[in-house]
């Protein structure tokens, strides 16, 4: 009886393992929204215009000349929504004339629940819906969240992709140093 326990167990253990597999390092969507053909390390960012959950127009190469932190999520990530307080700490500690965090939300849903989830958890940087994901399909998004770090000339120096702590004392230091080039 012991065995069988213990390979029920293991069994529903393996299944489970499964399933939770995409939303370990990061969250999937079904959808397919990104393709591997994306921009990568040293490459210049592609760059694109949208408007804001504010209203305001943002274009990528108005912040030419400051560090941009541009993050794809979506609300119904678990590991999108554990890095965004960290976001926010970066975005007060660091946001200015050098650095501007730009937050691109995935949903399929309308912008108004984007809007609720941003006010609802106080979250004060840039935030944009990308609905139908032309800018993630355009960055080559597989799995979100996914982060791009792009320097003062517009080159992208690294992409992240799963939960980070963007407040830490490394990541300050990494992108106090780019303010400082």
């Amino acid at each position: 009886m012991k065995t069988k326990s213990r390979l029920l167990l293991l069994s529903f253990a393996a299944i489970l393992l499964f399933l939770c597999a995409p939303i370990l390092p990061g969250c999937m969507d079904s959808g397919g929204f990104g393709s591997a053909a994306g921009p990568s390390v040293g490459a210049a960012a592609p760059d694109f215009t949208m408007t804001s959950l504010d209203g305001s127009s943002i274009t990528l190469s108005d912040h030419q000349g400051r560090v941009v932190l541009l993050n794809f999520w979506a609300s119904w990530c678990p590991p999108c929504r554990s890095e965004m307080p960290s976001m926010e700490k970066l975005h007060k500690t660091l946001g200015g004339d050098d650095f501007v965090i730009i937050a691109i939300s995935i949903d399929g849903g309308n912008t108004n629940e984007v809007q609720d989830f941003i006010t609802d958890n106080g979250y004060t940087f840039h935030t944009l819906h990308d609905q139908r994901q032309d800018v993630a399909k355009n960055y080559g998004i597989e799995a979100i969240p996914t982060t791009f770090i792009i320097d003062k000339n517009g080159t992208i120096v690294e992409i992240s992709r799963g939960s980070e702590d963007w407040s830490s004392k490394k990541r300050l230091a990494q992108l106090r140093e780019l303010m400082a080039e």
